[in-house]
């Protein structure tokens, strides 16, 4: 059994850290501390009671080196910087596909302005294809809103990404 003024040391250490308390349960568990216990020594780690509980007979006190908590600690900076650089990089690539969406929209609209143009000026138009024309400018219209939706859609999720980077970052 490890030592418990260590154990209760460390676990303040990584709540202090800001670790949370799976990963806190998780490597308890990996020096041999049953779930449930270490719910309680977290526990009581929080609410400033620790309880001092001497080692049965059959059982070996080893000492955890406080470099282990720190490498761990360190790991987890690493981990959260390099998914905050991922992150990143996903939303620079969301960004350069939205704006080579917004000028393709650009583009099209341009088209159909061009094509405005010469259906407005018919000369022995066909009813039947006035009709038919009148319905593809209301499709048209239909995909440019419902486009330029999606584009907004993506823009708010583009800066709440980076909300959650500058988060993590700041962390």
């Amino acid at each position: 059994m490890v030592d418990e003024k260590i154990i209760n040391e460390t676990v303040k250490r990584m709540l202090t850290s800001n670790i949370d308390e799976e990963t806190i349960v998780s490597t308890l568990k990996d020096i041999g501390i049953e779930e449930a216990q270490a719910k309680e020594i977290i526990a009581n780690v929080t609410s400033g009671k620790v309880v001092a509980k001497a080692p049965q007979k059959a059982e070996v006190v080893q000492t955890i080196p406080a470099v282990d908590a720190d490498q761990k600690i360190e790991t987890m900076q690493n981990e959260f910087a390099a998914q905050g650089e991922k992150t990143e990089l996903h939303e620079t690539a969301t960004h350069t596909m939205l704006n080579d969406h917004a000028d393709k929209l650009d583009e099209m609209n341009k088209k159909v302005e061009e094509v405005k143009k010469v259906v407005s000026n018919p000369t022995n138009v066909d009813a039947s294809l006035k009709v038919k024309i009148s319905e593809i400018e209301q499709k048209t219209i239909d995909i440019s809103a419902r486009t330029t939706a999606m584009m907004e859609i993506m823009e708010k999720i583009l800066e709440t990404n980076r909300q959650i980077l500058t988060e993590l970052k700041s962390k």
